[in-house]
């Protein structure tokens, strides 16, 4: 292999890891403004915690938030159409049936598309 040819090979595995880096530096940013944004790749970390009378508790890292069985949110994460999930923090953490802490809220689908977008267009 000639140099020319190696010099081309590098910097294509060159650019190839800055867009991984970039990627990972966004993923890294993910918790902005009191905001955390769950991306599909990560759906596999949330955890159920409790279920009842139709209410359903996701744990995320360090965020606990409620969501109503058979709304748009569980919806799309049983069938798969769901891309991202954008959660706000609540300014005061909430207590649910005397025992568990909620400490964020879920945003509908138009907040948390304008979310998304403002964090990626302010990177």
């Amino acid at each position: 292999m000639s140099y020319l040819e190696d010099i081309k090979k590098l910097k294509e595995e060159l650019n190839i890891i800055k867009s991984k880096l970039d990627d990972l530096e966004l993923r890294q940013n993910r918790f902005i403004n009191n905001h955390a944004i769950i991306e599909k790749e990560d759906f596999s970390n949330l955890e159920i915690k409790h279920q009842e009378n139709g209410q359903i508790l996701f744990h995320y890292k360090n965020c606990s938030f409620l969501e109503e069985e058979n709304s748009e949110l569980h919806k799309g994460l049983l069938n798969g159409s769901l891309n991202y999930i954008v959660l706000n923090k609540l300014p005061n953490s909430l207590t649910w049936q005397h025992r568990y802490s909620i400490s964020h809220k879920s945003l509908s689908p138009t907040e948390a598309a304008i979310i998304l977008n403002f964090t990626i267009n302010n990177k």
